[in-house]
């Protein structure tokens, strides 16, 4: 994903600190109107590198009036984390799965 962010029009957004990677931020559009963070990766031996590069990225200039997080993958500190923003809306999230050639007929 680092490397080929940019050949698919998406921005990474990197925080060093203490001469290492603190935390890395992927994101493009989503919609017209919403930021998609299509991958979060903090240190989490740094406390505060995942609010900080969040808030940095939010807070940037945009036309995008909306920032689309994911869910939180039933991790419950990941989700406990997320409510602290408090999202205005929390929509559905879906997976699909390929369905092999003799499930298909």
């Amino acid at each position: 994903l680092l490397e080929r962010y940019a050949a698919w029009g998406l921005e990474a957004w990197i925080l060093e600190a203490e001469g290492r990677l603190a935390a890395y931020s992927v994101i493009g559009p989503l919609s017209p109107d919403t930021l998609g963070v299509y991958a979060e990766v903090s240190d989490l031996t740094l406390k505060g590198a995942a609010a900080y590069i969040f808030v940095t990225l939010c807070r940037r200039p945009s036309a995008l009036s909306r920032v689309d997080s994911g869910d939180a993958e039933f991790l419950p500190s990941l989700r406990e984390s997320k409510e602290r923003w408090h999202p205005v809306e929390r929509r559905s999230q879906f997976a699909l799965d390929p369905l092999s050639a003799d499930e298909g007929r």
